[in-house]
């Protein structure tokens, strides 16, 4: 790259005051409908920044703005029937059983098949140039946007091409910035220029997508009852009240836009009740805006005077984009720095545009610049939708009032991706919305355990949103046959404790949670003839066997593998813990511990078909079926590898030959539908040690699911959708460390074109973090810090040497030729 090129890329990023490029992106590519908007947010507000500077639209959302569309109902009453249920499926009725739950649900009052509340947007800020025609020829205006990921800035701007081209921003040029400050808990929104800034600001209800206008009509018509807005020379208003009223629903929303604008005036444009004003001559435009649910019986008016009130303050006060933006960038920033992934890219590479970079890897492997700007921005997205809840389909951000799967929480696969690197990247915080989110919902949960099953303990569904109740189902995708929600939760609660060794996490939270899973299964499982115990009913989610549509089963093997998972965990952190006794643990823990341990004696075994590979059902009868997005079979791999696998290398030869099988489809379809199964996919292969399909997987990840706006998408190119915000980066994560307490291995998958780099903070499990890793071809140099005084093992992907000086010392790691296992002392430090 010429000097010059270089100079007029890095004036780029500082058109848009970014700091470093290799932790911000910008684009040329214009927005072409809310899909393709710029995102930030503090994990309770969102704002999606659409549009180009000379006319933008800023679409407020709120992460738990569920509309309430069905009132809560019991779960179906299969429990009455559940004798008559497994005998069709012990008949291998697998459609009739589930079609019958279906007919019975008919018979209970559903009206057929139901969704979750949905996701919707607050309400729309429109900013529009007054005189756009100042500015010429639109195609003489260079239109620039992007996202500082180290600070949450969202940035559009606009400037005369000539005056770039002269090597300043001349005479014309304008730019907007938007954040959502943590601390302040406020979208703020600054308007600048090199001239005086003569602008119009609205605000009003979000209109229907262009391409689904009646199924957003029937939306709105149902369930909004009012829509007010209103204008003040100094703030604008919005609120709205829903028609769906029950016990504990959302009543409606409000927001509130403070606005000031120094050097400037500020008129109504219209009526008040019209929602608009009129700024001219300003020096700048500074909004600050937030929305308020209303919840109960409380007026959907009664924030707003706070609010109002609050803003009115905070203006007055002297408030500015930059001391608010010090002050939430020092949260945020401090955050996604815990983890750098450094492959050595260069500072030309990152001064590509977005699109340039996905250009490339659309052609051949993804550039390292793409692969280092993905991980940071995967991450930033996970934790801008981490707050007040965690990340939905779709993160907080919306511009539907039809959001695909209602932008829901999806439990079979969706939920966990996107949760996927909050652990494994420094991000644990960002699960306590998660932990209290299923916390609040047990009663739910029980209910349907009791209703579905006659069972002690909980059942968690596969879709939730405003409530746990499990009411989403259908003769083909049977919902009520998944058991496996509440065990795969389990899992990330005893998770986060491996990462911090919290032991009042363990034994105040997880082990609560983890106990009642159990409890479930407990009651669940029956014995088969041969004496194991079996699943039915049962679901593979959302497969079925070749020739059948029918997805119903008894023994699907990851039902087999959760609940194995599940009892290990709970009798390990009861050892852990000391919780041995009665006295300590409640009544019959030493029962308890028994019975565990013979309820995992009695679990089925995996089994290898006559193909070599892994069966996704336990079953005679049922053939396996590789062409499928899902990859639920492997879930035992989405973590580690186990020791049930680790020790038969039969079985790890069996896995492996499955993953590579489910590969083929992805390739036939140039990657194929539903992002987060081949993001599940490279955690198995890195499991697996198999640095080659790890590799192909991330250049798979990198090329077909990001939008230049560096938002991800769940098809190649299609459906606004995060589940990549976890999942691509704990891919990258897990391809250089995996662990289990007392034992790390690194760069277990690493892709042969990442040569050399250089990795730190990455928490590995047992407490133990790697403050700083690099690695070239001759070899690797770790340093490793503990939280406590432990004997770790280390296991390299070639012969090593290592030469601890002292307990605290790092670990070099030389001379890479072949496999090699050292072991060493950690000292807390």
């Amino acid at each position: 790259m010429s000097a010059a090129l270089e100079k007029m890329r890095l004036f780029d990023f500082e058109r848009l005051g970014f700091g470093d490029p290799r932790r911000s992106f910008v684009t040329r590519t214009r927005p072409g409908g809310w899909e393709h908007g710029l995102v930030t947010g503090n994990g309770t507000l969102g704002a999606l920044v659409n549009g180009d500077a000379l006319g933008q639209v800023v679409t407020l959302t709120h992460a738990g703005l569920f509309l309430p569309v069905d009132a809560p109902r019991p779960p179906v009453d299969t429990a009455s029937h559940l004798p008559y249920l497994r005998a069709l499926l012990a008949a291998e009725e697998f459609q009739e059983a589930a079609d019958f739950v279906v007919e019975l649900g008919k018979r209970e009052g559903y009206p057929g098949w139901l969704w979750t509340d949905p996701l919707i947007p607050a309400f729309d800020l429109r900013l529009e140039e007054l005189d756009r025609s100042r500015w010429g020829d639109d195609s003489e205006v260079d239109h620039l946007r992007g996202v500082d990921f180290s600070t949450g800035v969202a940035a559009v701007s606009a400037a005369r091409g000539d005056s770039i081209a002269a090597g300043g921003l001349g005479a014309r040029a304008c730019l907007t910035r938007v954040f959502v400050s943590r601390p302040a808990n406020l979208v703020v929104v600054s308007l600048t220029g090199t001239g005086p800034i003569d602008c119009a600001l609205s605000v009003g209800a979000r209109p229907p997508d262009p391409e689904n206008v009646e199924a957003a009509a029937r939306v709105i018509a149902g369930g909004i009852e009012s829509v007010e807005r209103a204008a003040t020379d100094r703030a604008l208003t919005f609120r709205s009240a829903f028609r769906r009223r029950w016990p504990g629903a959302l009543r409606g929303h409000a927001g509130a836009i403070g606005v000031r604008a120094p050097g400037g005036q500020i008129e109504l444009d219209g009526a008040p009740s019209e929602g608009r004003l009129r700024v001219r001559g300003a020096r700048e435009i500074l909004l600050l805006a937030r929305v308020e649910l209303a919840r109960g019986d409380e007026p959907t008016s009664s924030p707003l005077p706070a609010l109002l009130a609050e803003l009115d303050g905070r203006l007055d006060g002297g408030a500015s984009f930059e001391t608010l933006l010090s002050e939430h960038a020092a949260v945020h920033g401090g955050v996604l720095g815990r983890v750098t992934v450094d492959l050595g890219a260069g500072l030309e590479q990152h001064l590509r545009t977005s699109e340039d970079l996905l250009e490339e890897a659309s052609r051949g492997p993804a550039p390292l610049a793409l692969v280092e700007k993905q991980f940071l921005g995967a991450r930033y997205l996970a934790y801008s939708a981490s707050g007040a809840l965690f990340p939905t389909l779709q993160g907080i951000w919306t511009g539907t009032w039809v959001p695909s799967w209602s932008s829901d929480f999806t439990h079979n696969g969706n939920v966990p991706t996107a949760l996927a690197a909050m652990l494994s990247t420094g991000m644990a915080e960002c699960l306590h919305p998660y932990f209290h989110y299923l916390g609040a919902l047990m009663d739910d949960f029980r209910e349907n355990a009791r209703r579905h099953y006659g069972c002690r303990g909980i059942f968690l569904p596969a879709r939730t949103s405003s409530h746990g109740l499990d009411v989403h189902f259908h003769n083909r995708w049977c919902m009520t046959f998944w058991t496996a929600g509440a065990g795969w939760a389990a899992h990330t609660f005893y998770d986060y404790f491996l990462y911090t060794a919290d032991a009042d996490f363990l034994r105040a939270v997880a082990l609560p949670f983890m106990r009642e899973a159990a409890a479930f299964y407990e009651d669940f499982l029956c014995p088969g003839p041969d004496g194991r115990l079996v699943f039915s009913p049962s679901y593979s989610p959302e497969n079925s066997p070749p020739g059948s549509d029918a997805q119903a089963c008894v023994n699907a093997t990851m039902d087999m593998a959760v609940a194995r998972e599940l009892f290990t965990n709970l009798i390990a952190a009861h050892e852990t813990l000391g919780l041995v006794d009665a006295a300590e643990a409640g009544p019959g823990a030493k029962g308890d511990l028994a019975r565990w341990r013979a309820l995992l004696g009695r679990l089925p075994d995996y089994q290898i078909n006559d193909d070599g590979a892994v069966k996704e059902w336990l079953h005679p009868h049922l053939a396996d079926n590789h062409d499928h997005r899902h990859v639920s079979h492997l879930y035992a791999l989405f973590d580690g590898l186990p020791a049930e696998i680790e020790e038969r290398a039969d079985l790890r030869r069996a896995f492996v030959h499955t993953a590579r099988r489910r590969m083929e489809i992805r390739r036939r379809d140039g990657g194929g539908v539903m992002a987060f199964g081949l993001a599940q996919l490279g955690l198995a292969a890195a499991a697996l040690r198999q640095p080659d399909l790890c590799g192909e997987i991330l250049d798979w990840l990198s090329s077909r699911y990001w939008r230049p706006s560096m938002v991800t998408t769940h098809d190649p190119g299609a459906i606004f959708n995060v589940d990549l915000s976890g999942g691509y980066p704990a891919v990258v994560a897990r391809v250089l460390l995996d662990s289990r307490p007392g034992h790390l291995e690194l760069l277990p998958g690493l892709p042969e074109r990442w040569v050399s780099g250089t990795v730190t903070g990455l928490p590995a499990r047992g407490g133990v973090r790697i403050e700083r890793m690099s690695w070239t071809a001759g070899g690797i140099w770790v340093a490793l810090s503990s939280r406590s005084d432990q004997r770790v093992t280390v296991g390299y992907p070639r012969r090593a040497s290592v030469e601890p000086a002292r307990a605290d010392a790092p670990l070099e790691v030389v001379d890479l030729r072949r496999d090699v296992v050292s072991e060493l002392e950690l000292a807390r430090g």
